[in-house]
């Protein structure tokens, strides 16, 4: 223990801790464990998101959508009906909408 760092404060002790090359495993081994959640809160919050996005009447819609839409849900507190896009991301928007309609129309094309 007395070659420990003596420190009151935890975070700066592990800080003083992570400068000595002999306790760079058990310094490892300390944030793995700081990095387990206590609960699983966040987890299930997302799982109830993701129901209110999945509905009976939505149940086919693809992967990348629902988390999509699960990114704007969780990226913007405010409600949708609220959001109010900047003039950059109209303007981004349309190219990139014309370019994904073109990909769908391609896709529904017949292969020869």
């Amino acid at each position: 223990s007395k070659q420990l760092p003596e420190d009151d404060k935890i975070d700066r002790f592990w800080g003083l801790l992570g400068k000595d090359v002999r306790f760079s495993e058990l310094l490892k081994l300390m944030k793995a464990l700081l990095c387990i959640l206590h609960s699983n809160a966040s987890s299930e919050r997302v799982f109830s998101m993701v129901r209110k996005i999945v509905t009976e009447n939505r149940i086919s819609l693809d992967n990348s959508t629902v988390c999509a839409l699960l990114s704007c849900k969780i990226n913007h507190s405010d409600p949708a009906h609220k959001y109010t896009p900047s003039k950059k991301v109209l303007k981004d928007a349309k190219p990139a909408t014309n370019l994904y309609n073109k990909s769908l129309m391609n896709a529904r094309e017949p292969h020869e």
